[in-house]
């Protein structure tokens, strides 16, 4: 808990540093309309803030296929091995590069995608 703790004073102290250092005022034009007086530091931050929106919009989609796809695969498991907590799960890739599941003796492969 104190090594979090010295962590984030450490962060805040970074910022603050990062804060003073870039206090001068600039003017932002954005397509038609321009912005004047605007800390340095609120355009990064801000910038960041946005690219960090953009990019979880961008793969949100990605990571709900990804969570839908390992739902199935969980309910192709047979209910006497889904009892079994110890079943050797393999994943395997060919030269083609796709992506093989065996489960002791079951394979799943490109022939079960949706």
């Amino acid at each position: 808990m104190q090594a979090v703790i010295i962590f984030l004073l450490i962060i805040v102290v970074l910022l603050v540093i990062f804060t003073l250092q870039n206090a001068t005022e600039i003017s932002v034009n954005v397509f038609f309309w321009e912005i004047t007086n605007v800390p340095v530091v609120l355009v990064i931050i801000g910038s960041i803030i946005i690219g960090y929106i953009l990019a979880t919009i961008y793969y949100y989609p990605f990571v709900w296929k990804l969570k839908r796809e390992l739902r199935r695969l969980k309910n192709l498991i047979p209910i006497s091995m889904k009892e079994d907590e110890n079943i050797p799960v393999k994943l395997t890739a060919d030269e083609k590069g796709s992506n093989d599941l065996s489960i002791e003796g079951y394979s799943m492969d490109e022939h079960y995608k949706d």
